[in-house]
């Protein structure tokens, strides 16, 4: 029995060591683990063996295999905690000191000591001493780094490593100290299966399976799984345990009640329908004991499964993408399973993402602060498995995130939630994990649904202004074209000097009111834009000139940097030349009197992946509050006195007729940068002139304008 336990060890250790390396094969943390659980595997293995007849030359293997394996321990410990890339000179020098003292000490075994002792030899007492040294350091390791570690998940993962590997050290100790002093007792005169309970000593090998626990804790670890699942193993256990002690009772009962030893076949039929039914009434029942073992030994499991409950009944409910991201936020928190919980969505218009609600106490995010934002196609690549793992892991490390689910429908990022687990907990379990999935499919789901709402509203909305813009138009335009006719009619005529002047005002206002019915009409009918191809920095270029050349304050200037990479697109030239015009303007007139507009041209990825064609307005002016930028696009909202408040509506407008995104960021004190995205065109670049007009090719290799 002693023997079959190590060796389940020994496999144990060398499938968990081999899976985890074969599913990365370059990972130095891996490949310390192979080491780790090989050398555990070959000295539980050896040992086991030894106690057969003819195979006591083994202990020479165990006495190496043993003084080595506690230093691959704390090789592995270094290199997986570190994460330095490599482990430090002391473990170098630990394993390569482990292997001497190992090898000195089977050799001298073997040579003056033979290998059929029951008893431990010096040498293999000094090579055991020096084991149990190097795990006594790696307990300490784990103790200084959890004193160093700021993610609470991470330090509980070491404390329970330290008291797994703590333990498992106190009882190998123990075991070794009673079967180094127990009486000195012949083999040959043992039957077989007490020859290992004898040489083994009197102590139940309990140190092998803190061994295999410790492995499958570190195989997790380096997965990326809950350390050890701890809680809910438990709950499965006492509920197996439980239902096996009833299935004992009942046979017990009926072997006790029912007198069929005489008749063995109908004590087996007697037997079998037991269990059947046993199993029966189990197999229904098992949800329900493994609720109420799990109220006992995992109440935080049960209160996040409930907590996920509630979400699932909660979404369906919310028709607002704040509110939805504030019950998610909520309800996860108070669980107890999480310190902090983050809600990250893409910004409606715009191309970053940001923190739209959080729960818990964060030093890294604050909600009365201006939410903290990132560019969307950066945030998505670091989201894709293939991303940037050093800085994906650095970024969401400094906003304390342990845990992030990513949001998406189809090919289109929508957001994260990212999560920090409460302190004292050990992470997220596998089956946890799982069910936190099918929460952020869900909250994808819904907010495409509010999304669809919001579409379907803004249709009708448009649908509305449209009619009521085309009537509005002829009613306001017949009346208006009499009164600039009378007007005129009236000039002519040898009026005073007040008369005339108001006269002329009354043309004026006609021909300005006239501008903004049509106007209006752009916003609520903006119809289609022509597929003609179309060079964004040769559209720039041209639009800064006529900005520079209609005159700017003394120290205010206007750039353009043309990138040679900026893709073709189809569309109007002359319309979006209109857009650049207004935003270039418009960044002229908030810089004041000194300051610097820059009109840069590019290449850029849309939330869904495809290849945009990207143009940024930005200047250095004293930047706009959140509440402004809210409501920038909104036909009528202007902050300028003598501002009709539809310019940046019909941008957005011409933007949207071209299928593209116009967005806004800006940062009291700091500035303001509008972006235009459109997608780019399908067919390739047509060759660059120079001298051509706006829409055609600016010249090869321009990448900036001079102011």
């Amino acid at each position: 029995m002693t023997a079959a336990i190590y060796s389940l060890s020994a496999a144990l250790a060398a499938a968990l060591a081999t899976r985890a390396w074969l599913l990365d094969r370059d990972a130095p943390a891996r490949r310390a683990f192979l080491g780790l659980g090989w050398s555990v595997a070959l000295a539980h293995l050896s040992f086991a063996l030894s106690f057969l007849p003819g195979l006591a030359w083994l202990r020479g293997v165990w006495t190496l295999a043993g003084t080595v394996a506690p230093a691959a321990l704390w090789h592995c410990l270094d290199v997986y905690f570190h994460r330095n890339g490599g482990p430090s000179s002391a473990g170098q020098r630990l394993v390569a000191a482990s292997w001497t003292v190992g090898v000195v000490a089977t050799i001298a075994h073997a040579v003056w000591w033979g290998s059929g002792l029951p008893r431990s030899s010096p040498p293999e007492v000094v090579a055991g001493t020096w084991a149990f040294g190097v795990l006594v350091a790696c307990v300490a390791l784990l103790v200084q780094l959890a004193r160093h570690t700021s993610l609470p998940t991470v330090r509980t993962r070491m404390r329970w490593l330290a008291t797994v590997i703590g333990t498992g050290t106190g009882l190998a100790l123990l075991e070794w100290v009673v079967r180094t002093t127990q009486p000195v007792i012949d083999p040959a005169t043992l039957p077989f299966f007490d020859r290992g309970l004898a040489l083994h000593g009197a102590m139940p090998p309990l140190s092998a399976l803190f061994a295999a626990f410790t492995a499958y804790m570190l195989y997790h670890a380096l997965l990326a799984h809950r350390l050890a699942a701890l809680r809910e193993l438990a709950a499965r256990m006492a509920t197996v345990s439980a239902a096996a002690a009833l299935l004992v009772l009942a046979h017990t009962l009926t072997l006790v009640w029912v007198a069929l030893t005489r008749f063995p076949l109908h004590s087996s039929f007697l037997l079998f329908l037991v269990s059947a039914v046993f199993l029966s009434v189990y197999s229904s029942s098992r949800t329900r004991l493994e609720q109420v073992w799990g109220r006992v030994l995992n109440p935080p499991g049960e209160a996040l499964a409930a907590a996920l409950d509630d979400l699932a009944d909660e979404l369906p409910r919310r028709i607002d993408a704040g509110t939805l991201a504030q019950t998610v936020a909520h309800g996860l928190h108070t669980s107890g399973r999480f310190e902090h919980v983050s809600v990250w969505l893409v910004e409606p218009g715009r191309s970053t993402f940001v923190c739209s609600a959080l729960a818990g106490p964060s030093p890294h995010i604050r909600a009365a602060d201006p939410p903290p934002e990132l560019p969307s196609d950066a945030v998505a690549r670091w989201l894709e498995p293939g991303g940037v793992v050093g800085a994906r892991l650095a970024w969401f490390e400094a906003q304390g995130a342990e845990l992030v689910l990513p949001l998406r429908r189809s090919d289109t990022w929508l957001g994260w939630i990212s999560l920090a687990a409460a302190a004292g907990t050990d992470g997220v379990s596998p089956d946890e994990r799982r069910h936190l999935a099918d929460l952020a499919d869900r909250v994808a789901l819904a907010l495409g649904q509010i999304e669809r709402f919001r579409t379907v509203a803004e249709e009708r909305r448009l649908a509305a202004l449209g009619a009521m813009s085309a009537g509005l138009a002829h009613e306001v335009r017949n009346p208006l074209a009499g009164l600039k006719g009378a007007a005129q009619i009236l000039e002519s005529e040898q009026l005073s000097g007040d008369a005339a002047e108001m006269l002329g005002i009354i043309v004026h206002e006609s021909d300005r009111l006239d501008r903004v019915v049509s106007d209006f009409l752009v916003v609520a009918r903006p119809g289609q834009a022509p597929t003609t191809p179309v060079h964004l920095e040769q559209v720039a270029t041209h639009a800064a000139s006529v900005v520079r050349a209609a005159g700017l304050p003394r120290e205010v200037t206007v750039t353009v940097q043309a990138a040679d990479d900026t893709p073709v697109v189809l569309g109007d030239a002359n319309r979006l030349e209109q857009v650049l015009l207004n935003l270039v303007r418009n960044a002229v007139d908030a810089v004041g009197a000194r300051g610097r507009v820059v009109v840069a041209t590019g290449s850029g990825r849309a939330l869904d992946g495809r290849l945009t064609a990207r143009v940024v307005v930005s200047d250095d002016g004293p930047g706009m509050p959140a509440e402004v930028v809210d409501q920038l696009f909104t036909p009528f909202f202007t902050t300028k006195a003598a501002g009709t408040g539809l310019g940046l509506a019909i941008c957005r407008s011409i933007v949207d007729a071209h299928r593209g995104q116009l967005s806004v960021r800006s940062t009291p004190g700091e500035g303001t940068a509008f972006t235009v995205a459109l997608p780019a065109a399908d067919q390739p670049a047509s060759p660059r002139l120079s001298s051509a007009p706006p829409g055609s090719a600016p010249a090869p290799g321009t990448k900036r304008e001079p102011s």
